[in-house]
């Protein structure tokens, strides 16, 4: 449980404007696609909370953010700036029987994704707030699914989704806090650390 002393955390890639959108039209378009069929719900992720997560790390103190934050400030200055092409498709997990979360992958730049996530992991699984994650796989969460009476439905609305290249810069990682309400998580930058120029 949150406390005063503590803030709900974890460490992202930010979207520009222009993947944001066009993530949102795809969102749009399964929403087209499904909404006469009341034996499908998905909750959408806002449009302001799309995001390519690294890690989640769940409530930390106030020393252990000041930890992560040296450990981000560590590690990103490694690296110089990198593209990321998105993939021209939408996956299922787990898989497209049991379909629970929509999301759209990275192409080109996932390796360094991967690299920068494996170069912060080996840092914070030295300390005793450290979360062990099952797999890492560079993607950004759409949506999840709620009810799913009819799983094909929900593979006629992804395979009928009007795809495009589209790819950014990313220039820096961020350590955010994310604030639970009745209305959705609210997102909020604590730091930003650009990488090396």
């Amino acid at each position: 449980m949150e406390t005063k002393d503590t803030k709900r955390v974890f460490i992202a890639i930010h979207l520009d404007q222009e993947i944001i959108k066009y993530l949102h039209s795809v969102q749009e378009e399964i929403i087209s696609c499904i909404e006469r069929n009341r034996e499908i719900k998905i909750k959408f992720v806002e449009m302001n909370n799309l995001h390519i997560s690294l890690k989640f790390l769940d409530e930390l103190k106030p020393l252990e953010i000041e930890k992560t934050m040296a450990i981000l400030q560590k590690n990103t200055v490694k690296y110089q700036p990198f593209e990321i092409h998105l993939l021209k498709s939408i996956g299922i997990f787990p898989n497209d029987r049991k379909p629970r979360v929509l999301w759209i992958g990275i192409n080109e730049g996932s390796q360094m994704i991967q690299t920068i996530y494996d170069a912060i992991e080996k840092d914070i699984v030295k300390e005793i707030f450290h979360r062990k994650d099952n797999h890492f796989a560079a993607h950004i969460t759409l949506g999840r699914v709620r009810c799913f009476k009819n799983p094909d439905k929900i593979i006629e609305c992804r395979n009928q989704v009007s795809y495009k290249n589209i790819s950014q810069v990313v220039n820096s990682i961020e350590l955010m806090e994310s604030k639970l309400t009745s209305q959705g998580p609210i997102y909020r930058v604590i730091k930003r650390f650009p990488l090396a120029h």
